[in-house]
């Protein structure tokens, strides 16, 4: 194993692993092609976690954050080289039983696929993405104008100087981005997608986990209080929506659920982005007692698990590597989240 300078003193599972400039280089092809015709780019999801703010994890799609009116466009400018449309979303994001079943939690999202992939190798000319996911920005409250939320991968001039032109969150927007999905999402309140929801969760447990760096041997602190570089990290948030949900999960060491985030929507007059109205409690009251069933029978940490394991068993059946999986399960991913959520395995 590795050790880098400073960080002999760190669990292993947080050592940072730089990824070499020229695997991000190959990846981010088609973020480089949108900007050489015009057409702001943000790297999310996966990529950005892992590229931008070392978080360990696999990619999957790759996906890319354009703004709303640009986004027929930016498909277009796409299948002109080596994707083509794909008719279905990804397993992964696809909803579980429920309204949504079988759907994907992004109605005006567009998915592509590279055209030299075959089926029964998909991951054939990694680290090219073999699907790429377009998505509005408008679903996570960005705007590719506030250039002050952004950063760069920091590929330096030599590779190509359009990766100068790639946007990834920085660490707070990604927070504020993820939170803002989760408390309105394009599919509504009334009944959310529960696939996304899950997702998200866990992209924010890796998020605060990697950056807390929580030790199995120290005691958190009680409910109400929080360690220092908790606090730090609600102070750099900019949302009020992503502070409160922050301050909920790091003092209560509770994910606020979808009653919490509907009466804090109420309490505050948020409007949603999408039209859609806010239930009232008689309205919701079957919803929310099924909803509290699937959320509170599980701890965040088997939810968690859940997700991976459900990775594993897909990217399996495809023939990929398990070597690429090991990063995103159990040692390595998981055991912060006993930490950061004062809540029994089950």
């Amino acid at each position: 194993m590795i050790i880098f300078s400073g960080e002999l003193d760190k669990d292993p599972k947080y050592i940072n692993y730089p990824i070499p400039p020229c695997e991000q280089h190959k990846r981010v092809v088609a973020l480089r092609k949108l900007i050489a015709r015009g057409i702001p780019s943000i790297l999310w999801a996966e990529d950005a976690m892992r590229y931008a703010h070392r978080v360990p994890t696999c990619l999957f799609d790759q996906q890319i954050l354009v703004p709303d009116h640009l986004l027929p466009e930016a498909a277009a400018v796409l299948q002109e080289g080596d994707y083509c449309p794909t008719g279905h979303s990804a397993f992964s994001l696809e909803d579980m039983p429920g309204p949504f079943f079988g759907t994907s939690p992004y109605p005006k999202g567009i998915r592509l696929k590279h055209r030299d992939v075959p089926e029964d190798h998909p991951y054939k000319l990694e680290p090219i993405p073999t699907w790429i996911l377009l998505l509005p920005q408008s679903y996570f409250g960005f705007s590719v104008d506030s250039t002050e939320r952004y950063q760069s991968l920091e590929l330096g001039p030599s590779l190509s100087p359009l990766n100068a032109g790639i946007l990834v969150p920085k660490y707070h927007t990604f927070l504020e981005g993820l939170i803002r999905f989760m408390m309105d999402p394009p599919t509504g309140l009334d009944h959310p997608h529960n696939r996304a929801l899950m997702k998200y969760k866990v992209f924010v447990e890796y998020l605060v986990t990697y950056r807390v760096e929580y030790r199995e041997e120290e005691e958190l602190p009680p409910l109400g209080q929080m360690y220092p570089i908790e606090h730090e990290i609600l102070e750099e948030l900019q949302t009020n929506d992503a502070r409160w949900y922050i301050d909920t999960l790091f003092k209560q060491r509770v994910f606020p659920f979808f009653e919490h985030i509907r009466e804090y929507r109420a309490e505050h007059k948020v409007i949603s982005s999408w039209n859609f109205n806010i239930v009232n409690q008689s309205h919701a009251s079957l919803p929310l007692r099924v909803e509290n069933r699937q959320y509170r029978s599980y701890s965040t940490l088997s939810v968690a698990a859940k997700l991976n394991r459900v990775h594993m068993e897909n990217v399996a059946s495809a023939g990929i590597p398990r070597s690429r999986l090991q990063v995103n399960v159990g040692k390595v991913i998981l055991p912060g989240f006993r930490k950061l959520l004062r809540r029994p395995m089950l």
